[in-house]
Parts: structure tokens; sequence; C-alpha cells
């Protein structure tokens, strides 16, 4: 389980992000190619001011689009680092945990159910180190698929920063500047996860697992 958890961030972190790195070249592409086309097919009384301001354009308008697709990743990728913890733990529930014959009950399917049970041999894993930053996940997660309501609205207490545009983070009244209005998070809007925040999330979910297999010793979750 950690290795997998492990594995995935930097897969995402090394694999996928990297393909965006040469953006601004893409964008010089688009705007030659857009130039090139206009060129071929501009008359000779053209304006070639128009032209560039289409091909200018052209650019920017890929620049907005894949940066957005970009963000949207990021996004995504929270929301399928906690649906893969959760599928861990479900695992976990129904391969350790539950008894003979409960297996194999939905209604017992659930993350509440693993943790009610953890607590009865013992474990309270709402006293982990990383139990907060779960729910933070969990709430990002939610928040990813379903956009605005109350995952939003309790993630936007507790870490406001993720709907600051990082264009603005760091700024004067950057943080009063934004709005916890989510409508297309994985379009790339509205939700603003940065890689440091994604290795943080994956960092915590390790750690959960870590603390979870010292207390109950098993090798399932290594």
């Amino acid at each position: 389980m950690i290795q997998t958890v492990r594995s995935f961030g930097e897969v995402v972190v090394n694999r996928i992000l990297p393909s965006f790195s040469n953006l601004e070249g893409e964008v010089d592409q688009v705007t030659q190619e857009k130039w090139d086309e206009l060129g071929s097919s501009w008359g000779p009384d053209g304006d070639p001011a128009l032209a560039a301001e289409f091909a200018q354009n052209a650019g920017i308008d890929h620049y907005v689009l894949v940066s957005e697709l970009r963000q949207g990743l990021l996004n995504w990728s929270c929301a399928a680092l906690y649906h893969l913890f959760e599928q861990q733990m479900l695992l976990l529930l129904r391969s350790q945990i539950l008894s003979h014959g409960e297996e194999n009950d939905p209604n017992l399917m659930t993350f509440s159910v693993l943790v009610d049970r953890l607590g009865l041999l013992g474990v309270d894993v709402r006293g982990f180190e990383n139990w907060k930053q779960i729910g933070e996940l969990r709430d990002l997660a939610n928040t990813v698929k379903h956009a605005e309501g109350r995952s939003s609205r309790r993630l936007a207490e507790s870490r406001p920063d993720l709907f600051v545009n990082p264009l603005l983070r760091g700024r004067p009244g950057g943080l009063e500047a934004t709005s916890t209005r989510v409508f297309l998070p994985i379009a790339g809007q509205d939700l603003f996860v940065q890689p440091d925040d994604f290795d943080q999330f994956v960092k915590a979910v390790v750690g959960f697992l870590e603390e979870l297999a010292s207390s109950l010793d098993l090798s399932l979750i290594h």
C-alpha cells in the first residue's frame, strides 16, 4: 500500500507534470503557425498588424487552455490520491478487520466503519499525526468531483490558500482577494492545488499508513 502511494506521487510529479514544461515553446509554435496560416491566405491589401494580433491571440488562448488543463490535472491527482487511499483502507477492512460473513456486506464498506472497528482494537486513527490532512484531502477530493458544496466550504475554512490563484499568492491581501466559488475544478478553474500541496498530501497519506502499520503490525499495508 505504502509503495503504491509513493509510486503514484512520483508518477504525477516526475512523469506527468514535466510534460507541461515546454508550454512557452508551444505558445511560440502556435503563434508562428497561426501567423504562417494567415500569411498564406492574407490578400495583398491585408493588414499585417491585424494578422499579428490574431496570431498572438491564438498563442494566448493556447497558453490559457493548457495551463488550466495542467491545473485540472493537479486537482484531479489529489482526488485520485484520496480514492486510492480509501480503496486501500476498504481492502484492509474487508480482508483483515471484518469477521467472517461480514466482508461482503455493502453496508459495512465505509471508511467510518473501519475507523470504528480499529477503535475496538485499540487503534484511534483520529489521533494520528496526519489525521487532519487526511480529512482535508477527503474534502479536496469531494470538491474536485462535485464542485461547490459542504466539502468545499469546510476546505475553505482549513485551507483557504487552495482557492487562491497562484499568481496572487504571497501578495498583500491575496487571501482576501480570492473567492471560494467552485464551478469547474477539473477544468482547472476555481481550485488551485500546487505541486507542493500535492506532495504534502502524498506524504500525509504515507505517514498515516506507516503509523497504521506500526499500530497493527500488518504486512498488507507495506
